[in-house]
Order: C-alpha cells, then structure tokens, then sequence
C-alpha cells in the first residue's frame, strides 16, 4: 500500500497579499485611532454633563441660608423642579447637615465625600436601583453643610453611541472603498504579469525568441529584460551544441568513409598468386593501398600452381 504525501496548501494570490499587507495596518492604525477618538469624546462629553451637574449643585447651594431655625432650603419644591428640570434625565438632590442627616431633598441620597482641601467630587452611585452620576460639593463655615445632585446616564450614553456610529460608520465605508480601490488597481499593476505566464505556457519548447513584455513598471520592465536575456543565453547553446554535434557527426563520418572506400577497393581487386613476381615488395609500382598489404601479410593466398604464403609477409614460400 503506498501512501501518497500529503498535498501542499496553494499558496495565496500575490494581490491578497498585497491587499493584507496594505488593508491590515490600515485598518489597525484606523481602530486605534477611533479608539483614541472615542475615548476623547467621552471623556469631553462627561466633562460637559459633570459640569452641568455641578452647575446644578452650585444653584442649589446658593439658596441654602441661615435661618432662626439653623440652616434651610429658601426654594419650594416647585422651584427646586424647574431649577433641576431636565427633559432626558432624571435628577435628585439631598442637602445634609454635617452629621450626616437629611436637610432637603431625597432620602437615601448618598455619596462619597470630597478629599481633604477639595470642594467636590464626582462618583458613580446607585439610588432606586438606577446608576446615577452624582456630585457632592461641601460647604465649609459655622453652617457647614453638603449638597448631593446626582441624574441618570441615559443622555450620555445615547449621546456616546451615536458618537461611535457617526464615527465608525463612515471610516467603514471608506475603507470598504479603499479596499475595492486597492484591488482593481493592484490586478491591473499585475495584468502584465498573467499576460507573461500565459504567453510563456503557450510557447513551444523549441521556441527562444524574446518574449514581449509590457512596459508597465521597472520592476516588470527588469523582469522582462532578465527574462529575454536568458533566453538569448539559451539559444546560444543550443547553437553551439548543435554546432558541436554537426562537427562530431562530420569527423566520425570521414574516417568511416575512408575505411569504407578502402574496404571497398580492395575486395574490388583481383587476387593474384603469391610468387616472386608478383608478392615482392617492389611489385606493385602503382600506389596501392595500405590495407591491401595489410591483407597480403595476413593471409594465406592460394596460386596456380599450388605454391601459397606461408608467413605473414608476401614473398616467402611455403
């Protein structure tokens, strides 16, 4: 049973990488700067509601008086709605004697006291089971006293919401954008780059000629001229090899054709009788050819009258 290796995973595109290369710190760099953006805006829009809170506190301080009856609240319950009045929130009071009991205002409404040297302080507190933002201002003299407002966080968290989609919306669109951008023009920058493959898949083997190459950019411009330079290295070669093989086959054909003429001439030749007269050495006064003798000292040659060569060389008798 053989097992097959496992199949590689294709790797990605050159465009998706490019794309994750660009896309990813974009798209990095945009979340932490809305981070950042957001913080900021919440940060500034609790400064802005805090301080309207505090505003509060104030107005309901200025109204706090010594009476024959020690400290009092000089507003009605009427004037003390319309003065705290808020279309969205829902807003308490309490004023406390420094002991800790109720002046005016809400039962139950507590908060952390100011540090030492401060004259307020922001906290979340819990009242009626509701979160609520709460600011405690203390008021230092032979009357001391504190007053306590705290509302609802309904209107700053609507608010922050819409900040982070009006914010985040958009900076979405543009980078949906950006990115359907950045993907058509990256495959046009790499359209030449598919043309080149697909020119190079259809061309024969045989084929060196230089490949056209669009001049679109330096990079695929270098790639080109690297490309046709190999292939002129190429075809020079394949040209000397083929050079190379024509000589080889022509220096083997030429001593194969001397051999063969020669082989040729001599069984073309009448075999005479080995005698005197005809075997010496100074009896062929034509040039004949080497393998001829080569052949007379060889072999054993019959004659007419029954004398043959004995030894190798022609001219000795048996």
């Amino acid at each position: 049973m053989t097992l097959t290796p496992p199949r590689r995973p294709a790797a990605p595109s050159l465009t998706t990488r490019v794309l994750r290369g660009v896309l990813l710190p974009l798209a990095l760099t945009w979340f932490l700067g809305t981070a950042v953006a957001l913080y900021l805006a919440s940060y500034f829009t609790r400064q802005a509601f805090d301080r309207a809170l505090l505003d509060d506190a104030y107005a309901i301080s200025a109204n706090v008086r010594s009476g024959e009856r020690g400290i009092e609240l000089q507003l009605s319950p009427r004037e003390v709605t319309n003065m705290l009045f808020d279309q969205d929130e829902q807003v308490y009071f309490s004023v406390l004697r420094p002991d800790g009991s109720l002046l005016a205002g809400n039962q139950g409404l507590l908060a952390p006291l100011p540090e030492e040297g401060a004259r307020h302080r922001f906290s979340q507190v819990s009242y009626g089971g509701q979160p609520l933002r709460a600011v405690v201002m203390n008021h230092e003299g032979p009357d001391a006293y504190s007053v306590v407002v705290a509302q609802t966080t309904t209107a700053r968290s609507v608010l922050i919401e819409r900040l982070l989609a009006y914010s985040i919306a958009p900076q979405i669109v543009l980078l949906a954008l950006l990115a359907a951008w950045l993907l058509r023009h990256i495959r046009r920058e790499l359209r030449p780059l598919g043309e080149l493959r697909q020119t190079l898949e259809k061309r024969n083997a045989s084929d060196l000629k230089p490949v056209p190459v669009a001049r679109s950019s330096r990079e695929l411009e270098q790639l080109g001229d690297t490309l046709n330079a190999l292939l002129e290295r190429l075809a020079q070669s394949a040209s000397a090899q083929r050079e190379f093989a024509g000589n080889v086959a022509h220096e083997l054909r030429t001593p194969l054709a001397g051999i063969r003429a020669l082989a040729e001439y001599g069984l073309a030749q009448r075999i005479r009788p080995c005698g005197a007269s005809s075997c010496s050495r100074s009896r062929p006064a034509r040039r004949v050819p080497a393998i001829w003798w080569t052949s007379c000292w060889r072999w054993r040659w019959p004659t007419r009258g029954g004398r043959a060569c004995s030894s190798r060389r022609c001219g000795s008798t048996s």
